[in-house]
């Protein structure tokens, strides 16, 4: 509050950490008190790219709440990668109001953009429809890696309501490893709650072996204790 230039040097001195986040976010607050267009000012001044994609990012989400359309072409005008950041963030405020509206800007946008706005889309999909809608989107891009955190997104977003849904898409991402590893994420909580479906799921899917493996050791290990 009593010199931002210097403030800002310090901030772009800082190596990236949990602790730089944190003095973005007092900075930031400082910054955005006089209005957004002294942010837009502010942003446009940083050196540090990193630095700056963030803080763009978090100027975008505030402008999205009162215009996400003007919100999408400022952060288009400073580049692809602030874009890139922004777009999800623009996305989620931009779905709160209008759905079809956000879908059809993410939908005109380069793939890098679509995909780095996916696992929002996704998300408010699911929440705002429901998600078959999200999975017939997202079908469009199945096997590009480019995706899988916008298949993670289905998956953590369906798993709730539909884990045999989301166990399908656990094996669209592009990773042998990755499916292993989303599928442990996930076995745990559906076995609380379902034990009767993992136990058919994994018998009539193709999932992978260590998968079984661990239903197996899991129901060997409840039948002992009982």
């Amino acid at each position: 509050s009593i010199d931002l230039g210097r403030a800002t040097e310090l901030l772009e001195e800082l190596p990236f950490s949990r602790g730089r986040g944190q003095a973005l976010d007092a900075v930031f607050a400082e910054v955005t008190s006089a209005g957004p267009e002294n942010a837009k000012r502010w942003i446009a001044s940083l050196s540090d790219e990193k630095l700056k994609s963030g803080a763009a990012s978090r100027l975008a989400g505030q402008l999205a709440k009162e215009d996400p359309r003007a919100a999408a072409q400022w952060a288009t005008s400073l580049g692809s990668d602030i874009l890139k950041s922004s777009a999800g963030e623009i996305v989620r405020q931009w779905a709160d109001e209008d759905l079809a509206a956000a879908r059809n800007w993410v939908e005109n946008q380069p793939e890098e953009i679509v995909a780095s706005a996916g696992p929002a889309l996704v998300r408010e999909m699911i929440q705002n429809e429901d998600v078959v809608t999200a999975s017939d989107w997202l079908s469009n891009y199945e096997g590009n890696p480019a995706f899988d955190e916008s298949v993670r997104s289905l998956v953590w977003n369906s798993m709730g309501d539909e884990p045999a849904f989301a166990g399908d898409w656990i094996m669209k991402l592009s990773s042998e490893d990755d499916q292993r590893n989303t599928f442990h994420r996930m076995i745990g909580r559906w076995m609380s709650k379902d034990e009767a479906g993992v136990v058919d799921y994994v018998n009539n899917n193709p999932v992978p072996e260590g998968i079984k493996q661990r239903v197996e050791i899991t129901l060997k290990g409840r039948q002992l204790r009982e």
